[in-house]
């Protein structure tokens, strides 16, 4: 049985990490007249200035608020493939808090946490996609393999920045994150009538 109050508490954040993130993203732009879509990296925001400040403290943010989300997704999923999951994931959030810490003035360490991000991010949704068609949920399920495939897809086109790729990846596992999130928080209704 899950713990419904938990699970719909939690639910909340997978609504609220991408309107916070992409909020920090997007200010961070805006104060960034030099920022390039099509020639900079997102983590290009991070280096130095005002932008730094709110790019980092952004990602720092959004992460705590996906590691509630993730520990929600773990009381929500049953079965070993669904922890599995739900797992991955929460260590896809760690990588993202990792991106905000350890800025691309760390050089190699940002690179390698920035690419497990997303790896562990794009894992994490295929993972989801059998699980939730293991538990007959065909939109949950068709929604995640989507969302990794798309991940998938726009990391292996050729980019000469990956301002775009990594924009594109994060705003599908956003509305992924955001619908299960209101998935989770509809639970206590169903689970009253």
């Amino acid at each position: 049985m899950r713990p419904i109050k938990i699970t719909t508490f939690t639910g909340l954040f997978g609504i609220l990490s991408p309107l916070v993130g992409f909020s920090t993203v997007f200010y961070a732009i805006r104060v960034s007249p030099w920022f390039n879509w099509s020639r900079n990296a997102l983590s290009d925001l991070g280096v130095s200035g005002l932008s730094a400040l709110i790019f980092n403290s952004g990602l720092v943010v959004t992460s705590m608020l996906l590691i509630i989300f993730s520990l929600g997704l773990l009381e929500y999923t049953n079965r070993k493939i669904g922890k599995l999951g739900s797992y991955i994931f929460l260590i896809s959030s760690l990588f993202l808090l990792f991106v905000g810490v350890f800025n691309e003035r760390f050089g190699i360490i940002h690179f390698y946490v920035s690419v497990g991000f997303f790896v562990s991010l794009i894992i994490s949704l295929l993972v989801f996609g059998f699980y939730f068609l293991n538990e007959k949920s065909i939109f949950f399920s068709s929604l995640s393999l989507i969302v990794g495939i798309i991940g998938i897809f726009v990391w292996s086109l050729p980019w000469e920045g990956v301002a775009i790729p990594e924009a594109v990846s994060s705003l599908a596992a956003s509305f992924w994150s955001s619908a299960l999130g209101l998935r989770m928080m509809k639970i206590r209704k169903e689970s009253s009538n």
